[in-house]
Protein backbone atom coordinates (compact mmCIF):
# COMPACT_ATOMS: atom_id res chain seq x y z
CA UNK A 1 0.00 0.00 0.00
CA UNK A 2 0.93 3.36 -0.71
CA UNK A 3 2.26 5.95 2.06
CA UNK A 4 -0.96 5.80 4.55
CA UNK A 5 -0.61 9.03 6.63
CA UNK A 6 0.47 12.58 5.30
CA UNK A 7 -1.17 16.18 5.98
CA UNK A 8 -3.81 16.89 3.32
CA UNK A 9 -3.87 20.45 3.74
CA UNK A 10 0.12 20.32 1.74
CA UNK A 11 -1.01 18.92 -1.21
CA UNK A 12 -0.60 21.30 -4.56
CA UNK A 13 -4.16 23.08 -4.70
CA UNK A 14 -5.48 21.90 -1.43
CA UNK A 15 -8.57 24.88 0.17
CA UNK A 16 -6.81 26.53 3.32
CA UNK A 17 -9.07 27.00 6.53
CA UNK A 18 -12.38 29.02 5.59
CA UNK A 19 -12.19 28.00 2.41
CA UNK A 20 -15.77 27.68 0.73
CA UNK A 21 -15.86 24.33 -0.67
CA UNK A 22 -19.67 24.72 -2.42
CA UNK A 23 -23.12 25.68 -0.91
CA UNK A 24 -25.00 23.64 0.92
CA UNK A 25 -27.77 23.52 -0.99
CA UNK A 26 -25.75 22.00 -4.10
CA UNK A 27 -25.69 18.74 -1.85
CA UNK A 28 -27.97 15.81 -2.03
CA UNK A 29 -28.72 13.38 0.90
CA UNK A 30 -26.85 10.30 0.54
CA UNK A 31 -25.07 11.58 -2.75
CA UNK A 32 -20.80 12.02 -3.50
CA UNK A 33 -19.58 14.76 -4.61
CA UNK A 34 -16.96 15.86 -6.01
CA UNK A 35 -14.78 19.13 -5.85
CA UNK A 36 -11.93 20.13 -7.63
CA UNK A 37 -9.56 22.74 -6.64
CA UNK A 38 -7.02 23.80 -9.57
CA UNK A 39 -6.93 21.97 -12.87
CA UNK A 40 -5.29 18.99 -13.93
CA UNK A 41 -2.38 17.08 -13.12
CA UNK A 42 -1.93 19.13 -9.46
CA UNK A 43 -5.84 19.33 -9.34
CA UNK A 44 -6.77 18.62 -5.41
CA UNK A 45 -9.32 16.41 -5.24
CA UNK A 46 -12.31 15.91 -2.70
CA UNK A 47 -15.41 14.58 -1.85
CA UNK A 48 -18.59 15.71 0.00
CA UNK A 49 -21.23 13.67 1.43
CA UNK A 50 -24.25 14.85 3.45
CA UNK A 51 -26.27 12.18 5.38
CA UNK A 52 -28.73 13.18 7.86
CA UNK A 53 -27.84 16.69 7.69
CA UNK A 54 -23.84 16.41 8.58
CA UNK A 55 -21.73 17.06 6.23
CA UNK A 56 -18.33 14.83 5.65
CA UNK A 57 -15.03 15.43 3.56
CA UNK A 58 -12.90 13.49 2.19
CA UNK A 59 -9.83 13.56 0.03
CA UNK A 60 -11.15 11.46 -3.20
CA UNK A 61 -8.15 9.05 -3.20
CA UNK A 62 -8.19 5.65 -2.01
CA UNK A 63 -5.07 5.11 0.01
CA UNK A 64 -4.13 1.72 -1.91
CA UNK A 65 -2.49 3.34 -4.32
CA UNK A 66 -3.80 6.39 -4.36
CA UNK A 67 -6.09 6.76 -7.30
CA UNK A 68 -9.61 8.41 -7.45
CA UNK A 69 -12.61 6.32 -5.75
CA UNK A 70 -14.53 6.78 -9.14
CA UNK A 71 -14.54 4.32 -12.01
CA UNK A 72 -12.57 5.26 -15.18
CA UNK A 73 -14.84 4.20 -17.46
CA UNK A 74 -17.44 6.67 -16.63
CA UNK A 75 -16.16 8.75 -13.74
CA UNK A 76 -19.04 7.90 -11.28
CA UNK A 77 -18.92 6.69 -7.59
CA UNK A 78 -19.89 3.32 -7.09
CA UNK A 79 -22.22 3.33 -3.36
CA UNK A 80 -21.62 0.08 -1.65
CA UNK A 81 -24.67 1.14 0.85
CA UNK A 82 -26.36 3.87 1.81
CA UNK A 83 -23.47 4.87 3.43
CA UNK A 84 -20.22 3.09 1.66
CA UNK A 85 -18.47 3.87 -1.23
CA UNK A 86 -16.47 1.45 -2.92
CA UNK A 87 -13.14 1.87 -5.05
CA UNK A 88 -13.75 1.79 -8.70
CA UNK A 89 -10.64 0.06 -9.09
CA UNK A 90 -9.89 -2.25 -6.51
CA UNK A 91 -13.09 -2.54 -4.94
CA UNK A 92 -12.21 -1.61 -1.14
CA UNK A 93 -15.08 0.03 0.91
CA UNK A 94 -15.35 2.75 2.94
CA UNK A 95 -18.07 4.33 4.84
CA UNK A 96 -18.49 8.41 4.55
CA UNK A 97 -20.33 8.48 7.81
CA UNK A 98 -17.31 6.55 10.07
CA UNK A 99 -14.54 8.80 9.07
CA UNK A 100 -13.95 7.34 5.92
CA UNK A 101 -13.05 3.60 7.49
CA UNK A 102 -12.11 1.23 5.20
CA UNK A 103 -14.71 -1.76 6.08
CA UNK A 104 -13.61 -4.08 3.46
CA UNK A 105 -11.09 -4.96 0.83
CA UNK A 106 -7.68 -4.64 0.21
CA UNK A 107 -7.44 -1.08 2.21
CA UNK A 108 -9.29 -2.46 5.47
CA UNK A 109 -8.48 -1.06 8.99
CA UNK A 110 -7.39 2.34 6.83
CA UNK A 111 -9.28 5.79 6.32
CA UNK A 112 -9.84 8.12 3.67
CA UNK A 113 -7.95 11.17 4.57
CA UNK A 114 -10.51 13.38 5.90
CA UNK A 115 -11.02 17.08 5.31
CA UNK A 116 -13.09 18.47 8.28
CA UNK A 117 -15.92 20.85 6.82
CA UNK A 118 -18.21 23.38 9.05
CA UNK A 119 -21.37 24.94 7.67
CA UNK A 120 -21.07 28.80 7.81
CA UNK A 121 -24.47 31.09 8.51
CA UNK A 122 -24.61 32.04 4.99
CA UNK A 123 -25.17 27.92 4.39
CA UNK A 124 -21.91 27.59 2.94
CA UNK A 125 -19.71 24.60 3.01
CA UNK A 126 -16.22 25.66 3.85
CA UNK A 127 -13.00 24.20 5.61
CA UNK A 128 -12.54 24.28 9.58
CA UNK A 129 -9.12 25.20 10.28
CA UNK A 130 -7.36 21.83 11.43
Amino acid sequence: MSKLYFNWSEMKNAPTPGEKVCDLSSLSEGQIKEIIFGDKKDAFRMIVFLKEGVVHGYVNKCPHHWLTLQRRSDSTFMMWSENEVMCGHHSSVFDLTNSGRCTDGVCSGTNLPNVPLFVNKDKEVCILDH
